[in-house]
């Protein structure tokens, strides 16, 4: 008797089955075995096969749907017998596609994290950049990052959709789309603080800057405690004053850690209470309140168009000088629940495209795409 065991290997279009026979019976099974997996339990229909060798105890199953169930059953074979009776069955669901990371969400009522000062933090030209999101219009100057405004460098809301880059009584202001993905970079070349927004210059002061080895607050301010609605993701801070062409070139990227100047970076990949920095300086943060949640914020998906019975396109957009990045191309995930827990399936897209028309789907259904 064939014995099927747990399955291994859950990816999300994949998985082993696995099985086992009694050592002393395993060599009757001279024709290998046969495994057959369905989407039912009872194996009455999505079902097929595969083989194995009789040497073998497992086998890769490929070409699945993310986060479907399956269950899988085995049986050996013998020559002039073929398939004999079926194993007992076993089940799992494939990994759910999730999105490409996450960011950082701030309530605005009392979520921050604090970072202990540290001596990276201390340099005569910077570069501090990161993915915005406002969760609507600001009411109030609130802190996004916070390295003293009293003598340091600093990101605060403005009402409406500004933002501010400032430092010792000078400010940049900059224009932020509410309930929209924003790259932000701040920086300081020796001579003048300069902002770019999506790598695009926007503006520029002429400043005398002295670096102070303080604490950096990401979600708050330092003194007054204004807190920020809304997200963020992959902050960067560099001991350099970037380029526009490398910022250009870098904001849809995610890095490896070790770059060039790279003091702090925060990809917001990990879980816990404890924001990690990902650089070997460990700048890692104290996490309070504040939630991770799934990030789109390196592609951003735009309104569908051309939307039919049974059909609509896809729409989506980088800032333009950052999609050379993107060298494999798109994936679009599509769904009818919005958290995509079911009913979705995704297309690719190629990497010189920013929209893909979505078919044969079913009239009078809200749909949710997303894009990474």
């Amino acid at each position: 008797m064939v014995l099927a065991e747990d399955a291994t290997d859950i990816a999300e279009t994949s998985f082993t089955a696995n099985w086992s026979c009694p050592a002393e019976a395993s060599s009757s099974y001279d024709d290998g075995y046969t495994i057959q997996y369905s989407t039912t339990s009872d194996f009455s229909s999505g079902n097929a096969t595969v083989t194995a060798l009789s040497s073998e105890t497992s086998k890769s199953i490929t070409g699945l749907t993310a986060g479907t169930t399956y269950y899988y059953r085995v049986s050996g074979k013998r020559s002039g017998s073929g398939t004999l009776e079926y194993s007992n069955v076993k089940s799992l669901t494939t990994v759910q596609l999730e999105a490409p990371g996450n960011a950082m969400d701030f309530d605005g009522s009392n979520d921050y994290v604090r970072i202990p000062a540290d001596a990276s933090f201390v340099s005569n030209q910077f570069t501090v950049e990161f993915w915005l999101y406002y969760d609507g219009q600001p009411s109030d100057y609130n802190g996004i990052m916070d390295k003293g405004e009293s003598n340091d460098w600093y990101f605060f809301t403005a009402p409406g959709t500004a933002g501010i880059f400032g430092y010792a009584g000078s400010q940049i202001w900059f224009t932020v789309e509410y309930n929209k993905w924003t790259h932000v970079a701040g920086l300081y070349n020796g001579s003048q603080l300069v902002v770019y927004v999506n790598g695009n210059q926007i503006g520029s002061e002429d400043k005398t800057y002295t670096p102070q080895q303080n604490e950096i607050f990401i979600g708050r301010r330092t003194g007054s405690g204004k807190y920020f609605n809304g997200k963020l993701d992959d902050i960067r801070i560099w001991s350099d004053a970037r380029t526009e062409q490398e910022i250009q070139d870098n904001m849809c990227k995610t890095l490896f850690g070790n770059e060039d100047n790279l003091e702090v970076y925060y990809p917001i990949s990990s879980s816990g209470s404890i924001l990690y920095d990902v650089t070997s300086n460990a700048n890692n943060g104290n996490i309070s309140g504040a939630s991770r949640v799934n990030s789109y914020a390196m592609v951003l998906a735009e309104d569908a168009t051309d939307i039919a019975q049974t059909s609509f396109t896809a729409n989506w957009d980088c800032p333009a000088e950052a999609t050379s990045s993107y060298d494999d191309g798109y994936t679009i995930q599509y769904s009818t629940t919005s958290d995509f827990s079911s009913g979705n399936a995704t297309v690719t897209a190629l990497s010189s495209e920013t929209s893909k028309s979505i078919t044969g789907l079913t009239a009078g259904t809200t749909y949710y795409y997303r894009v990474s």
